[in-house]
């Protein structure tokens, strides 16, 4: 599969703005609601990059890791 750059773009922003979750600024009470976007924003983008990926070998990955476990 081929990188995607902009995806990668979103994720470095999204960290920048967890980031910002724990500082305490003189502006924090602005920027909350964007800043509290920042973690459902990395779940939505794994949950697209398991399903782009082959399914097989995402169950065959997930199988061993499950096995691991136990």
């Amino acid at each position: 599969m081929k990188r995607l750059y902009n995806i990668d773009s979103l994720k470095f922003l999204c960290a920048f703005l967890v980031v910002l979750i724990h500082m305490h600024t003189p502006y924090q009470e602005s920027i909350m609601p964007l800043t509290r976007c920042a973690v459902p924003c990395f779940f939505i983008i794994s949950g697209y990059m398991i399903f782009t990926n082959d399914r097989l070998k995402l169950v065959e990955h997930l199988k061993r890791s499950i096995k691991k476990w136990f």
